[in-house]
């Protein structure tokens, strides 16, 4: 039940943990994890597992508005927050949009970058959040017990009407708490 409510948190091979903090978002008003973590006092980090190539399946396809097998960049990494690993997140960006990208060096976030080396700033479009079980790659990664309870976001994002990005998140479920408007932060 704890762990239901976001509370604690069990770490693969390690044992339980309290989960001190959650990160606030409100999706009216999109900032990038990084700067939620840094607002929260908290010193963010990733791990990155690089950029490739890839073509859009059917589902990528109909959020991003192109054909099925249209060439995209996709990018997964995971968000540490004080040692903690919290969310993975999958990008995929809409590879005709950013020609030059594969020759350009990376800095995380997304955001920032697109705005800084391509005069890119994307707005959200479309958000989707639903809870999840935490298996596969998403629970290797975030180093948790398969099943341990998540939250999948998704979000569409356009630049001049013309959609260039989708970003799936998974989050621990105690590390997220979605607001919006005037909502009192959790007393403990």
């Amino acid at each position: 039940m704890l762990e239901g409510e976001g509370l604690i948190s069990r770490r693969k091979n390690r044992g339980w943990y309290v989960d001190p903090k959650r990160v606030r978002y409100d999706p009216t008003n999109h900032i990038n994890i990084f700067k939620m973590i840094e607002n929260l006092g908290g010193e963010p980090s990733d791990i990155s597992f690089g950029w490739r190539e890839t073509r859009a399946s059917f589902s990528i396809a109909r959020m991003m508005d192109c054909e099925p097998g249209t060439e995209l960049l996709f990018h997964r990494f995971i968000v540490v927050w004080n040692e903690r690993k919290i969310v993975y997140e999958e990008n995929f960006l809409l590879k005709s949009y950013f020609p030059e990208f594969s020759a350009s060096e990376f800095k995380a976030p997304i955001t920032d970058f697109l705005t800084e080396r391509f005069g890119v700033r994307t707005t959200q479009v479309g958000f989707r959040a639903r809870p999840t079980p935490l298996f596969g790659v998403v629970s290797r990664s975030l180093d948790v017990t398969p099943g341990t309870p998540g939250i999948f976001l998704t979000r569409i994002k356009a630049h001049k009407d013309k959609i260039v990005q989708v970003d799936r998140d998974f989050w621990l479920s105690g590390a997220l708490e979605i607001v919006v408007g005037q909502f009192p932060a959790r007393a403990i």
